[in-house]
């Protein structure tokens, strides 16, 4: 299996479809239960990085609470068509706090 084809792509199939030219796995889903058994999946076959749209990965902070301990795969939520939630930059900010262990270093109170 090639690198490319350890990077998954998680979310509804008409908003990822353009990702498939690029090699990479896409993983169409229409429920957040779809969505998670996609995700289990993607880990399962040693994925290398896994994109979840921020329309599933919002509902999934468990998981991805739990996949966070662990090297790989990287989860990164990105935006879907309609834009984006902001869940992707409150999970990076909870996630560098909790790395260096202040959040005055990213201009914030403690």
């Amino acid at each position: 299996m090639s690198e490319l084809e350890r990077i998954y792509f998680i979310g509804r199939e008409e908003q990822l479809r353009g990702f498939v030219a690029l090699g990479v796995k896409v993983l169409g889903v229409e429920s957040l239960s779809a969505a998670e058994d996609a995700l289990r999946r993607a880990v399962r076959d040693d994925a290398v990085a896994v994109f979840i749209t921020e329309d599933f990965g919002d509902h999934m902070h468990e998981t991805l609470e739990l996949l966070s301990t662990r090297t790989l795969p990287v989860v990164t939520l990105i935006p879907t068509a309609r834009g984006t939630t902001g869940a992707t930059r409150e999970r990076l900010r909870r996630q560098l706090v909790r790395a260096i262990g202040v959040a005055g270093f990213l201009g914030e109170e403690d």
